[in-house]
């Protein structure tokens, strides 16, 4: 079984036409990273879809 890898993952995401959202940031999986994106992703995930346009 090949290791995953986020790169060959996006690709493949751009190929089948599959919305996705990819950062790629110095050092790894280390909580400064983590700590930076997880605002982010939570307000993302638990976005209001209660508002109409």
């Amino acid at each position: 079984m090949q290791p995953f890898n986020s790169r060959l993952s996006a690709r493949a995401r751009v190929q089948r036409q599959i919305p996705y959202i990819y950062y790629e940031t110095k050092g790894g999986h280390t909580w400064r990273n983590w700590r930076l994106y997880l605002s982010e992703f939570l307000q993302f995930i638990f976005k209001d879809n209660t508002e109409v346009e």
